[in-house]
């Protein structure tokens, strides 16, 4: 993980050290601190990648999720206005999940019998259609 760092490091600083010959200086420097902060935030999101983290840590963990304060004799406390935000948000999420699950059953159903009656349909004309003629029709079945 170091020696990728040196690399990605090594590369960006001549990338922008050519930026900035080729540029004025003024707008070089603007290039190096630009392209300086893009390689800290790639590398800082391949930190919390490797280490399996979410890339904004106030999302979730001990911190958001857990009560404020506690009481001493046990009661619950309130719920946080953040955590009163996820859990609408969630809730929101589950209902929309519910109702687009009601749709596609709703959907593969119709389907279903939208290829049932066509089935139908063609066997019906088919049966209408082929009917015994002149002395097949003397034969038993």
């Amino acid at each position: 993980m170091v020696v990728v760092v040196v690399v990605v490091v090594v590369v960006v600083v001549a990338a922008a050290a050519a930026a900035a010959a080729a540029a004025a200086a003024a707008s070089a420097a603007a290039v190096i601190i630009v392209v300086a902060a893009v390689v800290v935030i790639v590398l800082v999101v391949a930190v919390f990648k490797q280490r399996k983290l979410p890339v904004n840590p106030n999302t979730r963990g001990v911190l958001t999720d857990k009560p404020d304060y506690s009481y001493l004799d046990g009661r619950p406390a309130e719920i946080g206005i953040g955590v009163k935000k996820r859990l609408e948000k969630q809730k929101a999420y589950a209902k929309k999940i519910v109702a687009l699950s009601k749709e596609m059953d709703f959907a593969l159903n119709r389907y279903k019998t939208l290829e049932q009656q066509k089935a139908e349909e063609k066997q019906r004309l088919l049966n209408s259609k082929l009917k015994r003629k002149g002395h097949l029709l003397l034969q038993p079945k």
